[in-house]
């Protein structure tokens, strides 16, 4: 449509020269505007609504939040051929149901596709802040969440903002609000990365964001399958030292975690196969037969140096131990070829592959009371 007079809904009446594009898109265009008095065109995007009353809501509560998650808005429009009001916003490129259909890569291998690890992290980070500034979502579809370089935004924040009070009814309804917020999340999730059959971590994903609580999807943020190379790189290393402190409890489960797997169906814990899970692959082949060779060498040095301080002897060693810092099998898989070398990239997703269930078991070792604890219990927090 030809840029147009238009008016700003409210009682300053500023006129505004204003160009709204056609869009496939029907309740996000793009345009510009130009107020009264000034040479400047400012590009902006338009959400479209039906009332006025939808408008100022989501007006007002971009107004009031605070953060890198949310959309500035600016002003009210009502067209003047038209029974629609659209509120302009900062530039955007897409809504996420469009960007999916640009972007129809979504997995690398096994792996959650680096562009959408972050935009579901972003998305986890928005309504985290959203939550903590006492607002709620309302009505959360993939068409709701709009894509800025890469990033996801929030924008069509529909529940009107009303702080809870102890013993208020209002309570009561901010924490129905909160569980549709969490359920619809579910959901999301769910139509952007879908679901892929015999996928470990992403099965452990979705039972994992059956959450209801902000501290537990703070958690699902650091989830496996969001996590970035380095992230599982150094994630060993990390559990092993927790296994190293006898005593500490985290102990056992940390040194469980790469030592044993849980059988889904009898519930009981055995030991992975290792030999039998790295057969063909020639190169780890070679660490297992090494690390089977100094075995009984290197449990009875383990056995006299980290004996408890009650005596007891740690547990035996496994052959996790041989990949436990990726740069080992770095080390040993580098020494036997001459081109192609591996990096700590290559290594750490071949080693995730062959041992799925690893980063999952780590994920659970920590629980949800530990990560809200010393946090203060408010009013419509969900429990």
């Amino acid at each position: 449509m030809a840029g147009q007079q238009g008016t700003l809904s409210g009682s300053t009446n500023v006129p505004v020269k204003y160009k709204i594009e056609n869009s496939p898109e029907d309740s996000i265009r793009d345009g510009w505007v130009k107020i009264q008095d000034m040479e400047v065109e400012f590009e902006r995007s338009f959400l479209g609504f039906e009332t006025e009353r939808e408008a100022k809501v989501v007006h007002k509560n971009l107004s009031k939040l605070q953060g890198v998650s949310f959309l500035k808005s600016y002003f009210i429009i009502k067209h003047q051929n038209q029974d629609r009001y659209w509120l302009a916003v900062d530039k955007i490129q897409y809504s996420l149901e469009k960007y999916k259909t640009e972007h129809s890569r979504i997995w690398s291998g096994l792996r959650l596709d680096s562009q959408y690890q972050d935009i579901i992290r972003g998305i986890i980070i928005g309504m985290c802040e959203l939550h903590g500034q006492r607002h709620t979502h309302g009505r959360l579809s993939i068409k709701d969440i709009l894509i800025v370089n890469g990033k996801p935004k929030f924008a069509f924040i529909r529940n009107e903002f009303r702080p809870p009070l102890e013993g208020d009814n209002e309570c009561e309804t901010h924490k129905n609000n909160l569980y549709q917020d969490f359920n619809d999340l579910k959901i999301l999730f769910e139509k952007v990365i879908g679901r892929r059959e015999n996928h470990v971590e992403l099965k452990h994903f979705y039972e994992s964001a059956k959450v209801n609580n902000a501290s537990g999807l703070s958690k699902l943020y650091f989830h496996p399958i969001l996590m970035a190379p380095m992230e599982r790189f150094f994630q060993p290393v990390s559990m092993d030292t927790l296994a190293m402190y006898p005593g500490h409890e985290k102990a056992k489960k940390a040194g469980d975690c790469f030592r044993d797997v849980l059988n889904e169906e009898t519930k009981k814990s055995y030991c992975y196969d290792w030999i039998k899970d790295v057969k063909g692959q020639k190169y780890y082949e070679k660490i297992i037969s090494f690390e089977e060779e100094k075995k009984e060498e290197k449990k009875k040095a383990e056995n006299k140096r980290r004996r408890g301080p009650t005596g007891e002897s740690p547990p035996d060693l496994s052959y996790w131990h041989a990949f436990k810092v990726v740069r080992h099998a770095i080390v040993h898989i580098n020494e036997h070829t001459k081109t192609n070398k591996k990096t700590e990239k290559d290594v750490e997703r071949e080693l995730s592959e062959m041992f799925p269930e690893y980063f999952n078991k780590a994920y659970d070792l920590f629980k949800l009371e530990e990560i809200a604890s010393g946090s203060r219990k408010r009013c419509g927090d969900v429990v």
